[in-house]
This record gives structure tokens, C-alpha cells and sequence, in this order.
């Protein structure tokens, strides 16, 4: 082999080496792949339920978990323990699809409720906007990929609006107690609202000096009474004019307990 073709061959393999090395470090860069969900074995027909003639399915399932399953391999410090959480997770998400067509079924139990299309519009466009970066032709691929048509996704968004209206009305019922259920609480625990009649006791006090007669102790009550109804303070007149033990305390007899019942 001459010495041309020596150095074109060995041109060739460095090449080839640096293809490869580049493809190994490619390789592990990208992020690993997501843990299995298991959904294809607890449903292996593709079916999760079937609620009022809709059937819920495992790729409905799926796309509700499947933003949380990271979160759940986070949390979990076990392979057991990360199965427990994800079959609670799948089952909680079936749960809630169950919930959201039974909500949507008591809706539209009443013909005069429906959706203003206007509204369900409006969402669509916020939708593309903020989950497809405004590019229509990635969201028909989105819904391509899977399965439905334009029609299909916008009755999904007319259900999600009416399941998110439905379970704020829950909500706000759940928060507001009628007066009827109140009086029967009331009626029903009357012991634990029991209170014994008590009473807030200020005292002025008087006592008869030696040379007090009846007229002079009514004339010190009148000059009482007096300074009362012109608004003056009960303990700062009982402070003036008290001769008992609670004279400094302005009358007051509160923290006597013997008084205070």
C-alpha cells in the first residue's frame, strides 16, 4: 500500500472513531427514557371504564399521569414504593374521569344550561396559544396523533369547562350552611352551648361615719347619682367615693369569683 493510501485509511478511521465518540457522547446527554406507567397491564384491552355509554380509556389515563410520573419516581425511595404511588396516582386520575361524566351527565340535566360557543372558542385560541405556541398545524397534529377530530376536541373542552363550573358550585354549596342545619346542630348539642348566667359587678359602697345621719348618706348618693347620669366614670366616682376593698380597683368586682356568677 503506498503511503497516500496509508494516511487516507488512517484519515478514514480517525473519522470514524470521532463519529462514534461524538455519537456516545449524543447519546448520553439525552434524558432517560420515562418509567413504565404499568397502565397496559392493569388494562389490557385499552379499556379503563365504561361511564353512562362513554368509554374511558387507558390513553386518557395516561395523558393525565403522565406530567406527574417524574414527580411520583422523585418522591418514592423504593421500586415498591414508586408501584404504590402510581397505581394510587391511576387510580385517583380513573376516578376523576368517572366523576367528570357523571358532573357533566347532572348538567345537562337541565335543557335550558349549554355552553355559549363563543366560550368553548375563546379556549381553543388560548389553548393553541399557550400549548402550541399559537401554530395551528401543531395542534391538528396533536390531534392526529391522537385520534379525533376538531369536533371531538372542542366537545372535550365544552366537558372540561362545564366539570370545572359544576365543581365550583360544589365547592361554594359544601361552604354555605343553611340556617335549618344550624338550628338542628344547635337542637342537638344544647349541652355544649350551655353557659350559667353571670353577671359584670361594680360596686360603690357607702358606710355610715359616726356623724352621718340618713340625710347626709342620701344627699352623698344623690351627688353620686348626679355625676353618673352626667356621664362621669363609674371607676373613677367609686375610687372617690367606695369605702370597701375594691375602692382602688374602681369597684370592680370581676376577678372576685364568688361575684361573677
Amino acid at each position: 500500500m503506498s503511503l497516500r493510501g496509508r494516511l487516507s485509511l488512517f484519515a478514514y478511521l480517525a473519522a470514524t472513531v470521532a463519529a462514534l465518540a461524538a455519537l456516545v457522547a449524543a447519546r448520553g446527554q439525552q434524558p432517560a427514557p420515562p418509567p413504565d406507567d404499568g397502565l397496559n397491564l392493569r388494562f389490557a384491552n385499552g379499556i379503563a371504564a365504561i361511564v353512562e355509554d362513554k368509554i374511558i380509556t387507558v390513553d386518557d389515563i395516561r395523558r393525565e399521569i403522565a406530567p406527574l410520573i417524574q414527580q411520583v419516581q422523585r418522591e418514592s425511595h423504593s421500586e415498591k414504593e414508586f408501584n404504590e404511588k402510581l397505581q394510587a396516582l391511576q387510580d385517583n386520575v380513573l376516578q376523576d374521569l368517572i366523576d367528570r361524566v357523571l358532573i357533566v351527565k347532572e348538567f345537562y340535566k337541565d335543557e335550558k344550561r349549554k355552553v355559549p360557543p363563543s366560550l368553548i372558542d375563546n379556549q381553543v385560541a388560548e389553548t393553541i396559544i399557550s400549548e402550541f405556541d399559537g401554530d395551528r398545524s401543531k395542534f391538528l397534529a396533536y390531534l392526529r396523533s391522537r385520534g379525533i377530530s376538531q369536533k371531538d376536541y372542542r366537545k372535550e373542552t365544552e366537558e372540561n369547562m362545564i366539570y370545572s363550573y359544576m365543581r365550583q358550585q360544589q365547592r361554594k354549596s359544601a361552604s354555605t350552611v343553611s340556617p335549618v342545619k344550624i338550628e338542628q346542630f344547635y337542637s342537638e348539642n344544647k349541652d355544649r352551648f350551655y353557659q350559667e348566667d353571670g353577671v359584670h359587678l361594680r360596686l360603690i359602697q357607702g358606710a355610715r361615719a359616726t356623724d352621718d345621719t340618713d340625710d347626709t348618706l342620701r344627699a352623698k348618693a344623690d351627688d353620686i347619682m348626679k355625676q353618673l347620669r352626667a356621664g362621669g366614670s363609674f371607676a373613677d366616682i367609686a375610687r372617690l367615693y367606695s369605702q370597701d376593698s375594691r375602692r382602688t380597683k374602681g369597684g370592680d368586682y370581676a376577678s372576685t369569683p364568688e361575684f361573677y356568677r
